[in-house]
């Protein structure tokens, strides 16, 4: 069943609802049993929805909504625009291997405010929307098969010591490599440590009409910080 989007009405995008620690043996180990199980690196940025509209217009959306009263984060609140303004540049790169003349929808992360020596960068991980189509019951696997054969593999590596205005796109990462991409994680200062999916039918995507969709098929694994344990 096609789900058409023909006009831009924001909603919530996927997100983990659960996360622990690398240490924790027995969930790691369930996960690794899971045959349709990856890793990706997780960066410490702002998520962004980067609408881009059939006139080729973009905006780049957050996640939250915002309580106009309190400036805060509101489940009744108005949805936020990114307090960013895109390089033309990669304004002008995002156009060039998006489709034409419909809405496209990707989930990405601002790599730019957090960090010191990486600007203006984007971490694709996800399609929400292609070519005016709404991914409704797609699942993990068929989104990222649509992101790998747009983007390729631009995957961000771990030794980059200044990027601006760049264009990555999340690497899958097998189980048996779990370890010493975490240990890898650890290193830089824009990436926050793994994300855990499952990219077969527990993936499939939701409306997003409500915060904490989506979030069953993945979880969070965090390096240790003075603002998360794990």
């Amino acid at each position: 069943m096609a789900h058409p989007f023909n006009a831009f009405q924001w909603f919530y995008p996927p997100r983990s609802s659960t996360r622990m620690p690398y240490s924790s043996s027995p969930v790691m180990n369930m996960w690794r049993r899971f045959p349709d199980a990856i890793a990706q690196l997780k960066m410490n940025g702002s998520n962004d929805m980067v609408v881009v509209y059939p006139d080729q217009h973009i905006e780049n959306w957050s996640r939250h909504k915002i309580d106009p009263r309190t400036k805060k984060s509101s489940s009744s609140g108005n949805p936020k625009l990114l307090d960013w303004k895109m390089p033309s540049a990669l304004r002008d790169e995002v156009i060039s291997f998006t489709p034409k003349g419909k809405f496209t929808i990707y989930n990405a992360e601002l790599i730019h405010a957090k960090t010191t020596d990486i600007k203006n960068t984007l971490y694709f991980f996800d399609v929400l929307v292609w070519d005016g189509e709404h991914l409704i019951g797609k699942d993990y696997r068929s989104r990222y098969d649509i992101l790998s054969a747009t983007l390729g593999h631009r995957y961000m590596p771990l030794n980059i010591k200044r990027a601006d205005g760049e264009i990555f796109v999340a690497e899958n990462i097998r189980p048996e490599s779990w370890d010493s991409a975490w240990v890898d994680a650890q290193k830089p200062s824009y990436t926050e440590g793994l994300i855990l999916k499952r990219i077969g039918s527990s993936s499939s995507l939701q409306v997003g009409n409500v915060e904490k969709n989506n979030g069953g098929f993945m979880c969070k694994i965090r390096k240790p910080t003075k603002n998360a344990l794990f």
